[in-house]
This record gives C-alpha cells, structure tokens and sequence, in this order.
C-alpha cells in the first residue's frame, strides 16, 4: 500500500512539474528611440504605402517566421502580394524602407500574437 501511495504521489508531482513546463513565456522588449525629422518622414511615407500591407499579407503565409519562401512561391496570390510588397517599397524612399520593412514584421508578429 505504501508503494502505491508513493507512486501516486511522484505521478502527481511529474504531472505538475509537466504542466508547469508546458507553458511559455513570450517576452516583448520595446526600444524607444529618439525622434528624428528623418524618422517621422518614414512614417508618413510607410503610413501612406498602406504599413506596407501587402508585404504583410505576404509575410502571413508562413505561420512559422521561418516558414516565407520568398521568390520560390508558386501561388499565385502569393506572387501577387510579393508584387506588391516590392511596389511599395519601391515608393518608399530608399533610406526609410528597412523600417518600413520593420514596420510590417511588427504588425504582422502582433496579429500572429492576438489569433494564439
């Protein structure tokens, strides 16, 4: 009887430790930095190609970040938002478009984190 209340007792324990492992945590740091003329400028211009919309309705096909397949892509839907992803940034002055590039990664990683 003492065998089987001892053996009760570590599954119960395993399960618990189990459970506490199985959650994660996910940690945001935010680096705030000061504005510049410059800075704003690329806002306004990422603000006006739409936060660069269609580069993140191409970055949702992968519901793994490392899941995009770039120019491999033979969807067509996909090659269309490719498409216009590239036009936008087109738009977007040369200086401001890793930020704009930025910009949609972010917005793209929120919506991923409000649909878990």
């Amino acid at each position: 009887m003492a065998k089987l209340t001892i053996l009760a007792a570590s599954l119960v324990a395993f399960l618990a430790l189990a459970s506490v492992s199985a959650h994660r945590t996910t940690i945001t740091t935010t680096v705030v930095e000061e504005e510049n003329p410059g800075q704003q400028q690329c806002r306004e211009q990422i603000q006006r190609q739409q936060n660069l919309r269609h580069c993140q309705m191409y970055l949702a096909r992968g519901r793994d970040q490392y899941e995009v397949a770039m120019v491999t892509d033979r969807n067509p839907q996909q090659q269309q938002h490719l498409r216009e992803c590239c036009q936008q940034l087109q738009k977007i002055d040369e200086e401001c478009r890793c930020e704009g590039v930025r910009t949609a990664v972010r917005q793209q990683q929120g919506q991923r984190e409000q649909e878990r």
